[in-house]
């Protein structure tokens, strides 16, 4: 996870530099308190840039070997160990069944993202079409 943080962090920062500061001073104007301005006001709009974010590193740590290699004890294999120590052994049908299941999972998790981050675009206004 420590890996892909930095690159999930640089997606947020970059969402959070296309605000302009007259949000805040808008929000403020009409009364509204520190936590009041991130929740209603900022965080809606920097929600699709956490949500890519996150999505990146998802698959980036799903597809992960190299440093899961060298951290496992045994008992604790990551998947992609497990993987790998099924295709030494040629257990190539095991290694199929743990792949579909794999794929299955994070194709589930990643429409259920896209789907979210749509509605949650939605309400804010921000993918809504023009004429």
């Amino acid at each position: 996870m420590t890996a892909y943080l930095p690159y999930a962090a640089r997606m947020i920062t970059a969402s959070f530099w296309q605000l302009s500061p007259e949000f805040e001073r808008a929000a403020s104007v009409c009364g509204g308190g520190r936590f009041a301005r991130f929740r209603d006001i900022l965080f809606p709009l920097v929600l699709p840039g956490v949500l890519a974010g996150w999505m990146l590193m998802f698959v980036s740590m799903v597809r992960e070997l190299s440093a899961s290699v060298f951290l496992f004890v045994p008992g604790t294999e990551a998947a992609s160990v497990a993987l790998l120590g099924m295709w030494q052994e040629a257990l190539f049908s095991g290694v199929c069944v743990l792949s579909l299941v794999l794929i299955a999972i994070s194709v589930a998790i990643i429409s259920a993202v896209t789907r979210w981050s749509g509605a949650a675009g939605r309400q804010t206004g921000l993918f809504s079409r023009v004429g």
